[in-house]
Protein backbone atom coordinates (compact mmCIF):
# COMPACT_ATOMS: atom_id res chain seq x y z
CA UNK A 1 0.00 0.00 0.00
CA UNK A 2 2.84 2.39 0.80
CA UNK A 3 4.42 1.80 -2.59
CA UNK A 4 1.16 2.56 -4.36
CA UNK A 5 0.85 5.85 -2.50
CA UNK A 6 4.43 6.77 -3.29
CA UNK A 7 3.88 6.09 -6.96
CA UNK A 8 0.85 8.35 -6.93
CA UNK A 9 2.60 11.09 -5.02
CA UNK A 10 6.35 11.37 -5.65
CA UNK A 11 6.81 14.51 -3.58
CA UNK A 12 8.24 12.80 -0.48
CA UNK A 13 10.79 10.86 -2.50
CA UNK A 14 11.88 14.00 -4.33
CA UNK A 15 12.37 15.95 -1.12
CA UNK A 16 14.25 13.07 0.45
CA UNK A 17 16.50 12.88 -2.61
CA UNK A 18 17.05 16.61 -2.36
CA UNK A 19 18.04 16.43 1.32
CA UNK A 20 19.54 12.93 1.42
CA UNK A 21 23.06 14.25 1.03
CA UNK A 22 22.79 15.87 4.45
CA UNK A 23 21.96 12.70 6.36
CA UNK A 24 21.86 8.96 5.60
CA UNK A 25 19.18 8.44 8.26
CA UNK A 26 16.25 10.03 6.45
CA UNK A 27 14.90 7.00 4.54
CA UNK A 28 14.53 4.89 7.69
CA UNK A 29 12.89 7.76 9.55
CA UNK A 30 10.24 8.24 6.90
CA UNK A 31 9.62 4.55 6.38
CA UNK A 32 8.62 4.36 10.02
CA UNK A 33 8.36 7.85 11.51
CA UNK A 34 7.33 6.44 14.87
CA UNK A 35 9.70 3.53 15.02
CA UNK A 36 12.97 3.03 16.81
CA UNK A 37 14.83 5.54 14.63
CA UNK A 38 13.74 8.48 16.71
CA UNK A 39 15.59 11.76 16.24
CA UNK A 40 16.88 11.47 19.80
CA UNK A 41 18.91 8.39 18.85
CA UNK A 42 20.51 9.81 15.71
CA UNK A 43 24.25 10.50 15.92
CA UNK A 44 24.49 13.39 13.47
CA UNK A 45 24.08 16.08 16.11
CA UNK A 46 26.76 18.73 16.45
CA UNK A 47 29.72 17.32 18.31
CA UNK A 48 29.72 18.16 21.98
CA UNK A 49 25.99 18.83 22.09
CA UNK A 50 23.32 16.37 23.15
CA UNK A 51 20.13 15.93 21.12
CA UNK A 52 18.13 17.44 23.96
CA UNK A 53 20.35 20.52 24.01
CA UNK A 54 20.24 21.06 20.26
CA UNK A 55 16.62 20.11 19.66
CA UNK A 56 14.31 21.62 22.20
CA UNK A 57 14.64 22.49 25.84
CA UNK A 58 11.88 20.26 27.09
CA UNK A 59 12.06 21.66 30.58
CA UNK A 60 10.89 25.03 29.32
CA UNK A 61 7.95 23.54 27.46
CA UNK A 62 6.45 21.53 30.28
CA UNK A 63 2.94 22.67 31.12
CA UNK A 64 1.49 20.79 34.04
CA UNK A 65 -0.11 21.45 37.35
CA UNK A 66 3.14 20.80 39.23
CA UNK A 67 4.78 23.87 37.70
CA UNK A 68 4.99 26.49 40.44
CA UNK A 69 5.15 29.49 38.14
CA UNK A 70 2.32 28.35 35.91
CA UNK A 71 0.11 27.31 38.80
CA UNK A 72 0.61 30.66 40.49
CA UNK A 73 -0.31 32.63 37.39
CA UNK A 74 -3.43 30.64 36.70
CA UNK A 75 -4.87 29.82 40.10
CA UNK A 76 -4.66 33.44 41.16
CA UNK A 77 -4.44 35.37 37.89
CA UNK A 78 -3.36 38.97 37.97
CA UNK A 79 -6.17 40.78 36.21
CA UNK A 80 -5.17 44.39 35.53
CA UNK A 81 -7.77 47.05 36.21
CA UNK A 82 -7.35 48.22 32.64
CA UNK A 83 -8.55 44.83 31.45
CA UNK A 84 -11.13 43.91 34.06
CA UNK A 85 -12.38 46.48 36.52
CA UNK A 86 -12.66 45.33 40.10
CA UNK A 87 -16.14 44.31 41.21
CA UNK A 88 -16.15 43.30 44.84
CA UNK A 89 -19.82 42.40 44.78
CA UNK A 90 -19.11 39.57 42.33
CA UNK A 91 -15.94 38.18 43.87
CA UNK A 92 -15.84 34.69 45.24
CA UNK A 93 -12.96 32.51 46.23
CA UNK A 94 -11.59 29.89 43.87
CA UNK A 95 -12.00 27.31 46.62
CA UNK A 96 -15.77 27.63 47.03
CA UNK A 97 -18.28 24.99 46.06
CA UNK A 98 -18.25 25.97 42.40
CA UNK A 99 -14.65 24.96 41.87
CA UNK A 100 -14.13 21.29 40.98
CA UNK A 101 -11.74 19.40 43.19
CA UNK A 102 -8.46 18.30 41.68
CA UNK A 103 -9.17 14.70 42.66
CA UNK A 104 -12.29 14.73 40.56
CA UNK A 105 -10.45 15.61 37.36
CA UNK A 106 -8.01 13.56 35.35
CA UNK A 107 -6.02 15.27 32.64
CA UNK A 108 -6.15 12.38 30.20
CA UNK A 109 -7.97 9.14 29.61
CA UNK A 110 -11.33 10.28 30.91
CA UNK A 111 -14.58 11.05 29.15
CA UNK A 112 -15.83 14.45 30.28
CA UNK A 113 -19.04 16.36 30.07
CA UNK A 114 -19.36 20.10 30.62
CA UNK A 115 -22.36 21.03 32.73
CA UNK A 116 -23.35 24.19 34.55
CA UNK A 117 -23.94 24.94 38.19
CA UNK A 118 -27.01 26.75 39.41
CA UNK A 119 -25.09 29.99 39.03
CA UNK A 120 -24.20 29.30 35.40
CA UNK A 121 -20.55 28.35 35.90
CA UNK A 122 -19.16 25.38 33.93
CA UNK A 123 -18.37 22.15 35.69
CA UNK A 124 -16.48 19.21 34.20
CA UNK A 125 -18.02 15.87 35.08
CA UNK A 126 -15.75 12.85 35.00
CA UNK A 127 -17.01 9.79 33.19
CA UNK A 128 -15.65 6.30 32.65
CA UNK A 129 -11.98 6.04 31.69
CA UNK A 130 -11.46 5.90 27.94
CA UNK A 131 -10.18 2.61 26.65
CA UNK A 132 -6.54 2.83 25.63
CA UNK A 133 -5.41 1.42 22.33
CA UNK A 134 -1.92 0.64 21.15
CA UNK A 135 -2.59 1.23 17.49
CA UNK A 136 -4.94 0.47 14.65
CA UNK A 137 -6.90 -2.70 15.13
CA UNK A 138 -6.33 -5.51 12.73
CA UNK A 139 -8.50 -5.10 9.67
CA UNK A 140 -9.35 -1.47 10.42
CA UNK A 141 -9.89 0.62 7.32
CA UNK A 142 -8.29 3.95 6.58
CA UNK A 143 -11.62 5.65 7.10
CA UNK A 144 -12.14 4.14 10.52
CA UNK A 145 -8.61 5.15 11.51
CA UNK A 146 -9.44 8.71 10.61
CA UNK A 147 -12.38 8.70 13.00
CA UNK A 148 -10.25 7.88 16.03
CA UNK A 149 -9.53 11.56 16.62
CA UNK A 150 -11.21 12.80 19.75
CA UNK A 151 -14.66 14.32 19.25
CA UNK A 152 -14.20 15.64 15.68
CA UNK A 153 -16.75 18.29 14.85
CA UNK A 154 -19.17 17.30 17.59
CA UNK A 155 -19.11 20.53 19.57
CA UNK A 156 -20.74 18.82 22.54
CA UNK A 157 -17.51 16.84 22.90
CA UNK A 158 -15.19 19.76 22.34
CA UNK A 159 -15.10 20.74 25.97
CA UNK A 160 -12.00 22.93 25.71
CA UNK A 161 -13.90 25.46 23.61
CA UNK A 162 -16.76 25.37 26.13
CA UNK A 163 -14.30 26.67 28.72
CA UNK A 164 -12.02 28.95 26.70
CA UNK A 165 -14.74 30.90 24.90
CA UNK A 166 -16.78 31.70 28.04
CA UNK A 167 -13.55 32.80 29.72
CA UNK A 168 -12.83 35.20 26.85
CA UNK A 169 -16.41 36.43 27.08
CA UNK A 170 -15.99 37.01 30.83
CA UNK A 171 -12.85 39.03 30.13
CA UNK A 172 -14.78 41.16 27.62
CA UNK A 173 -17.64 41.55 30.12
CA UNK A 174 -15.24 42.60 32.91
CA UNK A 175 -16.25 39.78 35.24
CA UNK A 176 -13.10 38.96 37.25
CA UNK A 177 -14.62 36.31 39.51
CA UNK A 178 -15.87 34.27 36.57
CA UNK A 179 -12.57 34.70 34.76
CA UNK A 180 -10.70 33.42 37.80
CA UNK A 181 -13.00 30.45 38.16
CA UNK A 182 -12.72 29.48 34.49
CA UNK A 183 -8.95 29.88 34.44
CA UNK A 184 -8.77 27.52 37.43
CA UNK A 185 -10.90 24.89 35.70
CA UNK A 186 -8.96 25.19 32.43
CA UNK A 187 -5.69 24.88 34.33
CA UNK A 188 -6.85 21.64 35.93
CA UNK A 189 -7.53 20.11 32.51
CA UNK A 190 -4.81 21.64 30.34
CA UNK A 191 -2.04 19.37 29.10
CA UNK A 192 0.31 19.59 26.12
CA UNK A 193 0.53 15.80 26.01
CA UNK A 194 -3.16 14.89 25.96
CA UNK A 195 -5.71 14.69 23.17
CA UNK A 196 -6.74 17.64 21.03
CA UNK A 197 -9.01 19.01 23.78
CA UNK A 198 -6.29 18.97 26.43
CA UNK A 199 -3.82 20.59 24.05
CA UNK A 200 -6.29 23.27 23.01
CA UNK A 201 -6.96 24.02 26.67
CA UNK A 202 -3.23 24.36 27.33
CA UNK A 203 -2.58 26.66 24.39
CA UNK A 204 -5.73 28.63 25.12
CA UNK A 205 -4.73 29.06 28.75
CA UNK A 206 -1.37 30.41 27.68
CA UNK A 207 -3.05 32.86 25.33
CA UNK A 208 -5.54 34.08 27.92
CA UNK A 209 -2.93 34.60 30.63
CA UNK A 210 -0.74 36.37 28.09
CA UNK A 211 -3.62 38.67 27.22
CA UNK A 212 -4.26 39.45 30.89
CA UNK A 213 -0.61 40.05 31.73
CA UNK A 214 0.54 43.61 32.20
CA UNK A 215 2.58 45.04 29.31
CA UNK A 216 6.27 44.30 29.67
CA UNK A 217 5.83 41.35 32.04
CA UNK A 218 6.86 37.81 31.19
CA UNK A 219 4.15 35.30 30.44
CA UNK A 220 3.70 31.59 29.81
CA UNK A 221 4.41 32.18 26.10
CA UNK A 222 8.11 32.52 26.83
CA UNK A 223 8.59 28.75 27.06
CA UNK A 224 6.45 27.74 24.10
CA UNK A 225 8.01 25.38 21.55
CA UNK A 226 8.06 26.93 18.07
CA UNK A 227 10.01 26.81 14.82
CA UNK A 228 12.43 29.46 16.04
CA UNK A 229 13.22 27.54 19.22
CA UNK A 230 14.76 24.54 17.49
CA UNK A 231 17.77 23.93 15.25
CA UNK A 232 17.75 24.00 11.42
CA UNK A 233 18.39 20.28 10.88
CA UNK A 234 15.64 19.09 13.22
CA UNK A 235 13.32 21.76 11.84
CA UNK A 236 13.84 20.60 8.25
CA UNK A 237 13.25 16.93 9.01
CA UNK A 238 10.20 17.74 11.11
CA UNK A 239 8.70 19.96 8.42
CA UNK A 240 9.22 17.33 5.74
CA UNK A 241 7.62 14.70 7.95
CA UNK A 242 4.67 16.95 8.80
CA UNK A 243 3.98 17.48 5.10
CA UNK A 244 4.20 13.74 4.60
CA UNK A 245 1.50 12.96 7.20
CA UNK A 246 -0.68 16.09 7.12
CA UNK A 247 -1.81 17.94 3.95
CA UNK A 248 -2.36 21.29 5.70
CA UNK A 249 0.34 22.92 3.56
CA UNK A 250 1.19 20.16 1.12
CA UNK A 251 -2.05 20.38 -0.85
CA UNK A 252 -1.85 24.19 -1.30
CA UNK A 253 1.79 23.76 -2.33
CA UNK A 254 0.83 21.09 -4.84
CA UNK A 255 -1.92 23.25 -6.34
CA UNK A 256 0.43 26.24 -6.52
CA UNK A 257 3.05 24.20 -8.36
CA UNK A 258 0.43 22.90 -10.79
CA UNK A 259 -0.71 26.49 -11.37
CA UNK A 260 2.83 27.57 -12.23
CA UNK A 261 3.10 24.77 -14.78
CA UNK A 262 -0.32 25.72 -16.13
CA UNK A 263 0.77 29.32 -16.65
CA UNK A 264 3.96 28.25 -18.39
CA UNK A 265 2.00 26.17 -20.88
CA UNK A 266 1.01 29.27 -22.83
CA UNK A 267 4.43 30.93 -22.63
CA UNK A 268 7.42 30.95 -24.96
CA UNK A 269 9.67 28.18 -23.70
CA UNK A 270 12.74 30.30 -24.36
CA UNK A 271 11.70 32.75 -21.62
CA UNK A 272 13.20 32.58 -18.16
CA UNK A 273 10.97 31.81 -15.18
CA UNK A 274 11.00 34.08 -12.14
CA UNK A 275 9.03 33.02 -9.03
CA UNK A 276 8.45 35.51 -6.23
CA UNK A 277 8.04 33.32 -3.14
CA UNK A 278 5.92 35.08 -0.50
CA UNK A 279 5.06 31.95 1.43
CA UNK A 280 5.71 29.74 4.43
CA UNK A 281 7.04 26.57 2.78
CA UNK A 282 10.65 27.31 3.83
CA UNK A 283 11.84 25.85 0.52
CA UNK A 284 10.07 22.51 0.94
CA UNK A 285 7.66 23.37 -1.90
CA UNK A 286 10.20 23.76 -4.68
CA UNK A 287 11.90 20.37 -5.24
CA UNK A 288 8.68 18.96 -6.69
CA UNK A 289 8.28 21.91 -9.07
CA UNK A 290 11.90 21.65 -10.21
CA UNK A 291 11.41 17.96 -10.89
CA UNK A 292 8.31 18.69 -12.97
CA UNK A 293 10.13 21.40 -14.92
CA UNK A 294 12.94 18.98 -15.73
CA UNK A 295 10.39 16.57 -17.25
CA UNK A 296 8.51 19.23 -19.18
CA UNK A 297 8.12 18.72 -22.92
CA UNK A 298 10.71 20.93 -24.57
CA UNK A 299 12.84 21.03 -21.43
CA UNK A 300 12.99 23.44 -18.51
CA UNK A 301 13.25 27.22 -18.87
CA UNK A 302 16.77 28.48 -19.63
CA UNK A 303 16.90 30.02 -16.15
CA UNK A 304 14.70 29.54 -13.09
CA UNK A 305 14.93 32.35 -10.56
CA UNK A 306 13.33 32.15 -7.11
CA UNK A 307 13.21 35.33 -5.04
CA UNK A 308 12.33 34.46 -1.44
CA UNK A 309 10.94 37.01 1.00
CA UNK A 310 11.93 35.84 4.48
CA UNK A 311 11.26 37.23 7.95
CA UNK A 312 13.31 36.85 11.09
CA UNK A 313 12.51 36.60 14.77
CA UNK A 314 13.76 40.14 15.33
CA UNK A 315 10.58 41.45 13.73
CA UNK A 316 7.86 41.29 16.41
CA UNK A 317 4.94 41.02 13.98
CA UNK A 318 6.64 38.17 12.13
CA UNK A 319 7.69 36.45 15.35
CA UNK A 320 4.04 36.07 16.35
CA UNK A 321 2.86 34.83 12.95
CA UNK A 322 2.39 31.04 12.73
CA UNK A 323 4.74 29.09 10.43
CA UNK A 324 6.50 32.19 9.13
CA UNK A 325 9.79 32.42 11.04
CA UNK A 326 12.31 29.62 10.63
CA UNK A 327 15.13 28.79 13.08
CA UNK A 328 18.15 31.07 13.20
CA UNK A 329 20.72 30.24 10.49
CA UNK A 330 18.21 28.17 8.50
CA UNK A 331 18.89 28.38 4.76
CA UNK A 332 17.93 25.65 2.33
CA UNK A 333 19.43 27.39 -0.73
CA UNK A 334 22.50 25.15 -0.95
CA UNK A 335 20.41 21.98 -0.91
CA UNK A 336 18.02 23.36 -3.52
CA UNK A 337 20.88 24.44 -5.78
CA UNK A 338 22.52 21.03 -5.49
CA UNK A 339 19.26 19.28 -6.29
CA UNK A 340 18.64 21.54 -9.29
CA UNK A 341 22.13 20.90 -10.61
CA UNK A 342 21.61 17.14 -10.32
CA UNK A 343 18.47 17.30 -12.51
CA UNK A 344 20.01 19.83 -14.93
CA UNK A 345 18.00 22.88 -13.91
CA UNK A 346 19.72 26.26 -14.11
CA UNK A 347 18.52 27.65 -10.77
CA UNK A 348 19.23 30.98 -9.12
CA UNK A 349 17.98 31.86 -5.62
CA UNK A 350 17.80 35.39 -4.24
CA UNK A 351 16.86 36.01 -0.60
CA UNK A 352 15.40 39.22 0.76
CA UNK A 353 15.81 38.65 4.48
CA UNK A 354 13.50 40.45 6.86
CA UNK A 355 12.21 42.55 4.01
CA UNK A 356 8.97 44.53 4.57
CA UNK A 357 6.33 43.38 2.13
CA UNK A 358 5.09 46.95 1.76
CA UNK A 359 8.42 47.94 0.15
CA UNK A 360 8.30 45.41 -2.66
CA UNK A 361 8.57 46.59 -6.26
CA UNK A 362 9.96 45.40 -9.58
CA UNK A 363 13.34 47.02 -8.95
CA UNK A 364 13.80 45.32 -5.58
CA UNK A 365 13.34 41.85 -7.05
CA UNK A 366 15.25 42.78 -10.21
CA UNK A 367 12.38 41.81 -12.50
CA UNK A 368 13.07 41.66 -16.22
CA UNK A 369 10.64 42.10 -19.13
CA UNK A 370 12.03 39.03 -20.90
CA UNK A 371 11.04 36.65 -18.10
CA UNK A 372 7.78 35.11 -16.91
CA UNK A 373 7.10 36.49 -13.43
CA UNK A 374 4.78 34.42 -11.23
CA UNK A 375 3.96 35.51 -7.69
CA UNK A 376 3.24 32.75 -5.18
CA UNK A 377 1.66 34.30 -2.07
CA UNK A 378 0.70 31.65 0.46
CA UNK A 379 -0.48 32.27 4.04
CA UNK A 380 1.39 35.56 4.37
CA UNK A 381 -0.79 38.42 3.16
CA UNK A 382 -3.19 38.20 6.10
CA UNK A 383 -0.27 39.26 8.27
CA UNK A 384 -0.34 42.76 6.80
CA UNK A 385 -1.42 45.48 9.22
CA UNK A 386 -4.81 44.32 10.51
CA UNK A 387 -5.50 47.73 12.03
CA UNK A 388 -5.63 49.24 8.55
CA UNK A 389 -8.01 47.30 6.28
CA UNK A 390 -6.76 49.23 3.25
CA UNK A 391 -3.17 48.00 3.62
CA UNK A 392 -3.97 44.60 2.17
CA UNK A 393 -5.62 46.24 -0.82
CA UNK A 394 -2.66 48.57 -1.26
CA UNK A 395 -0.25 45.65 -1.27
CA UNK A 396 -2.29 43.86 -3.92
CA UNK A 397 -1.96 47.01 -6.02
CA UNK A 398 1.80 46.74 -5.58
CA UNK A 399 1.71 43.17 -6.84
CA UNK A 400 -0.28 44.22 -9.89
CA UNK A 401 2.15 47.05 -10.66
CA UNK A 402 4.89 44.43 -11.02
CA UNK A 403 3.02 43.10 -14.09
CA UNK A 404 3.12 39.40 -13.15
CA UNK A 405 2.01 36.78 -15.64
CA UNK A 406 0.13 35.05 -12.85
CA UNK A 407 -0.52 35.23 -9.11
CA UNK A 408 -1.25 32.24 -6.88
CA UNK A 409 -3.01 33.30 -3.67
CA UNK A 410 -3.57 30.81 -0.85
CA UNK A 411 -4.95 31.76 2.54
CA UNK A 412 -6.75 30.42 5.60
CA UNK A 413 -10.45 30.17 4.86
CA UNK A 414 -11.75 31.05 8.30
CA UNK A 415 -13.66 34.25 8.97
CA UNK A 416 -11.55 35.78 11.70
CA UNK A 417 -10.19 39.13 10.75
CA UNK A 418 -10.18 41.38 13.78
CA UNK A 419 -11.28 44.25 11.58
CA UNK A 420 -14.69 42.60 11.74
CA UNK A 421 -14.44 41.33 15.32
CA UNK A 422 -16.60 43.39 17.64
CA UNK A 423 -14.60 42.47 20.75
CA UNK A 424 -11.85 40.28 22.11
CA UNK A 425 -14.19 37.36 22.80
CA UNK A 426 -15.46 37.20 19.21
CA UNK A 427 -11.99 37.21 17.71
CA UNK A 428 -10.66 34.75 20.25
CA UNK A 429 -13.45 32.23 19.62
CA UNK A 430 -12.76 32.29 15.89
CA UNK A 431 -9.05 31.73 16.42
CA UNK A 432 -9.86 28.88 18.81
CA UNK A 433 -11.94 27.32 16.03
CA UNK A 434 -8.96 27.54 13.67
CA UNK A 435 -6.58 25.97 16.18
CA UNK A 436 -9.03 23.19 16.97
CA UNK A 437 -9.02 22.06 13.34
CA UNK A 438 -5.24 22.06 13.30
CA UNK A 439 -4.88 20.15 16.58
CA UNK A 440 -7.63 17.69 15.68
CA UNK A 441 -6.07 16.91 12.30
CA UNK A 442 -2.59 16.73 13.84
CA UNK A 443 -3.83 14.21 16.41
CA UNK A 444 -4.90 11.96 13.55
CA UNK A 445 -1.75 12.61 11.54
CA UNK A 446 0.57 11.70 14.41
CA UNK A 447 -1.75 8.83 15.41
CA UNK A 448 -2.04 10.30 18.88
CA UNK A 449 1.62 9.71 19.58
CA UNK A 450 3.81 12.18 21.37
CA UNK A 451 6.99 13.64 19.86
CA UNK A 452 9.09 16.79 19.93
CA UNK A 453 8.22 17.55 16.33
CA UNK A 454 4.50 17.36 17.07
CA UNK A 455 4.86 19.77 19.98
CA UNK A 456 6.84 22.10 17.74
CA UNK A 457 4.30 22.33 14.89
CA UNK A 458 1.38 22.59 17.33
CA UNK A 459 3.15 25.30 19.29
CA UNK A 460 3.73 27.17 16.06
CA UNK A 461 0.05 26.94 15.10
CA UNK A 462 -0.96 28.12 18.58
CA UNK A 463 0.57 31.53 17.85
CA UNK A 464 -2.76 32.27 16.18
CA UNK A 465 -4.35 32.65 19.61
CA UNK A 466 -2.09 35.53 20.63
CA UNK A 467 -1.54 37.31 17.31
CA UNK A 468 -4.53 39.61 17.17
CA UNK A 469 -4.14 40.17 13.43
CA UNK A 470 -3.23 36.60 12.58
CA UNK A 471 -6.46 35.14 11.33
CA UNK A 472 -8.20 35.86 8.15
CA UNK A 473 -11.08 36.97 6.06
CA UNK A 474 -12.93 34.40 4.03
CA UNK A 475 -12.01 33.79 0.41
CA UNK A 476 -14.90 35.94 -0.82
CA UNK A 477 -13.22 38.99 0.73
CA UNK A 478 -9.88 38.17 -0.85
CA UNK A 479 -11.46 37.56 -4.24
CA UNK A 480 -13.25 40.89 -4.03
CA UNK A 481 -9.97 42.63 -3.21
CA UNK A 482 -8.10 40.97 -6.07
CA UNK A 483 -10.80 41.98 -8.53
CA UNK A 484 -10.92 45.55 -7.25
CA UNK A 485 -7.22 46.14 -7.95
CA UNK A 486 -7.32 44.80 -11.49
CA UNK A 487 -6.88 41.04 -11.40
CA UNK A 488 -9.17 38.56 -13.12
CA UNK A 489 -9.91 35.04 -11.92
CA UNK A 490 -8.41 32.06 -13.71
CA UNK A 491 -9.75 28.53 -13.43
CA UNK A 492 -7.44 25.77 -12.31
CA UNK A 493 -6.69 23.09 -14.86
CA UNK A 494 -8.26 19.67 -14.38
CA UNK A 495 -4.85 18.02 -14.24
CA UNK A 496 -3.82 20.14 -11.27
CA UNK A 497 -7.02 19.52 -9.32
CA UNK A 498 -7.01 15.80 -10.12
CA UNK A 499 -3.37 15.61 -9.04
CA UNK A 500 -4.19 17.26 -5.73
CA UNK A 501 -7.06 14.84 -5.15
CA UNK A 502 -4.79 11.89 -5.92
CA UNK A 503 -2.26 13.26 -3.47
CA UNK A 504 -4.92 13.72 -0.80
CA UNK A 505 -5.82 10.01 -0.95
CA UNK A 506 -2.68 9.15 0.97
CA UNK A 507 -3.98 11.10 3.96
CA UNK A 508 -6.84 10.53 6.38
CA UNK A 509 -10.28 10.23 4.76
CA UNK A 510 -11.61 13.19 6.77
CA UNK A 511 -9.69 15.50 4.44
CA UNK A 512 -11.54 16.76 1.38
CA UNK A 513 -10.94 19.01 -1.63
CA UNK A 514 -13.82 21.14 -2.87
CA UNK A 515 -13.90 23.24 -6.04
CA UNK A 516 -16.20 26.25 -5.88
CA UNK A 517 -18.07 26.45 -9.19
CA UNK A 518 -18.78 30.15 -8.63
CA UNK A 519 -15.23 31.44 -8.32
CA UNK A 520 -13.09 28.43 -9.19
CA UNK A 521 -11.25 28.46 -5.88
CA UNK A 522 -10.01 25.11 -4.61
CA UNK A 523 -10.72 24.60 -0.91
CA UNK A 524 -9.16 22.18 1.56
CA UNK A 525 -11.55 20.96 4.27
CA UNK A 526 -11.15 18.95 7.47
CA UNK A 527 -14.22 17.04 8.65
CA UNK A 528 -16.33 19.10 6.26
CA UNK A 529 -15.11 22.44 7.61
CA UNK A 530 -12.99 24.84 5.51
CA UNK A 531 -9.32 25.15 6.32
CA UNK A 532 -7.74 27.00 3.39
CA UNK A 533 -8.32 27.99 -0.22
CA UNK A 534 -6.17 28.40 -3.33
CA UNK A 535 -6.90 30.83 -6.16
CA UNK A 536 -5.24 31.74 -9.46
CA UNK A 537 -5.18 35.23 -10.94
CA UNK A 538 -4.00 37.12 -14.01
CA UNK A 539 -4.01 40.81 -14.81
CA UNK A 540 -7.33 41.99 -16.19
CA UNK A 541 -6.43 43.81 -19.44
CA UNK A 542 -9.68 45.80 -19.34
CA UNK A 543 -9.00 47.24 -15.89
CA UNK A 544 -6.80 50.30 -15.57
Amino acid sequence: MRNEETDLNPMSDQILEWFESSSPYLPSIFDDPYGSNDFNSISWWVQGQTPEQEQINNSSTSFNSNSTSTSTVVAEPIIPDSQIPSDSSKKRKATDGLTPKTSQISRRGQNRRITETDEGDPMVEQGMPARKTTGRQKGATKSSAGNTSINGNNKDGRWAEQLLNPCAAAITASNPSRVQHLLYVIHELASLTGDANHRLAAHGLRALTHYLASPGTSSALAGATTFASTNPKFFTYSLINFNDINPWFRIPNSIANSSILQILTGQDQSRNLHILDIGVSHGIQWPTLLEELSRRSGGPPPLVRITVITQTIEDEQSRNTPFLVSPPDYNCSSQLLSFAKAIKINLQINRLDNFPLQNLNSQVINASPDETLIICAQFRLHNLNHHNPDERTQFLKVLRSMQPTGVVLSENNIDCCCINCVDFATGFSRRVEYLWRFLDSASVAYKGRESDERRMVEGEAAKALTNMGEMNERKENWCERMTSVGFSKEMFGEDGVDGARALLRKYDSNWEIRVDDRDGCVGLCWRGQPVSFCSLWKIDPECK
